[in-house]
């Protein structure tokens, strides 16, 4: 986000999103999201290069930060519990193949794989006012990524 104005990294960085996917199913989250970074994947090689005026095989990330809620169950037949995100999917050494039975194995990877289907339409939607995804259509190449998912205060 170096390249961009500054007044334009204030207001994407004050938006917030909700999202709410947890009414009907086992598995879902109750989040708010806000954008910590934006960048090109060529940024790296370009100095010149920005979110706005990128090249065409060049792409849009987005580094978010996440706080909230996230379903868990501890075994078949109990009640979905929610709990704060940030313990649900944490996931030390010795526990990494550990068995939710809401969000199956590896249920750190399955819940920051639904929040990025939940959330980067939105996201690309909102990048459209400042210019960034214009040309973002239905079949087109160009996406927005998001990239690192963060947890902590929105």
């Amino acid at each position: 986000m170096k390249r961009l104005p500054k007044k334009i990294q204030q207001i994407i960085k004050k938006e917030k999103f909700n999202f709410n996917s947890l009414d009907g199913r086992d598995s879902g989250v109750d989040i708010k999201l806000r954008i910590q970074t934006i960048g090109t994947t060529e940024e790296r090689w370009d100095e010149n290069e920005t979110p706005i005026d990128r090249r065409s095989w060049s792409e849009v990330y987005v580094n978010v930060v996440v706080s909230g809620t996230a379903s868990t169950k501890a075994r078949w037949g109990a009640e979905s519990q929610l709990r704060p995100i940030e313990e649900v999917s944490k996931v030390s050494r010795d526990e990494y193949y550990r068995y939710d039975n809401s969000w199956g194995y590896e249920h750190h990877k399955r819940i920051r794989e639904h929040i990025r289907s939940i959330s980067s339409k939105e996201i690309a939607n909102y990048l459209k006012l400042f210019g960034i995804c214009e040309d973002l259509s239905r079949y087109a190449g160009r996406r927005i990524l998001v990239k690192k998912i963060s947890w902590g205060n929105v």
